[in-house]
């Protein structure tokens, strides 16, 4: 009979999810209630919004270090007068140079006619 009465008080999660075949109501018990239905730890409205805003402030941290070493890449870019930002396939922008064979003999070719000046302006 007591079997009987904890099922009767024993509350569904208002949540539906999509189980592989159909959308159902969740089958987790509902633990707490708000604004009238009753939802699981899962489905909870607060816990949900919660673990969004964490998540959203994780992907804005990645996104303005993404964001910061582009700007670094393109910099580095701009100084040298050649390449391009260069990315890994791991990783995503590495803040470093690409450079292609032209771009490097332009490089070194700068670089050399640098240190010619500087020797010759040596006391």
């Amino acid at each position: 009979m007591k079997a009987n009465a904890a099922n009767a008080e024993r509350k569904q999660c208002s949540e539906k999810v999509f189980d592989g075949v159909c959308r159902c109501f969740c089958r987790i018990p509902a633990s707490v209630e708000r604004g009238g239905k009753w939802y699981c730890g899962t489905h909870d409205p607060e816990r949900v919004a919660a673990r969004r805003a964490k998540r959203n402030a994780a992907y804005a941290l990645e996104r303005e270090r993404e964001d910061s070493m582009l700007r670094l890449a393109e910099a580095r870019v701009k100084a040298l007068g050649a390449g391009r930002p260069a990315w890994r396939s791991d990783f995503g922008l590495s803040g470093g140079v690409t450079l292609s064979a032209e771009d490097a003999d332009r490089v070194i070719a700068r670089i050399r006619k640098l240190e010619a000046i500087a020797r010759d302006n040596e006391p």
